[in-house]
């Protein structure tokens, strides 16, 4: 019973210590979550439309009863032309 208590027993120093460096790992991640969502959500200068609004649109789309079937690729320039 000795062993099993000492081997599950409280050690302040390292539990403190191991805190310490979880709550720096976590403090790293929702600053990488951050950013994901500000670079998800961020409008994109050239073409006004975020990521996500990518996304959903095209998730929309693909739901869709026909949905289009070209192969036709725009260039840019032709692109920014229909944007306006």
């Amino acid at each position: 019973d000795k062993q099993l208590i000492s081997a599950v027993g409280f050690q302040q120093g390292v539990a403190t210590q191991h805190f310490g460096q979880l709550a720096d790992e976590l403090v790293g991640v929702r600053s990488r979550l951050t950013r994901y969502l500000g670079d998800l959500h961020g409008v994109n200068d050239k073409w006004n439309v975020s990521a996500y609004e990518t996304i959903q649109n095209l998730a929309r789309i693909s739901v869709l009863p026909t949905h289009p079937a070209t192969h036709i690729r725009l260039t840019e320039q032709s692109a920014i032309a229909i944007a306006g």
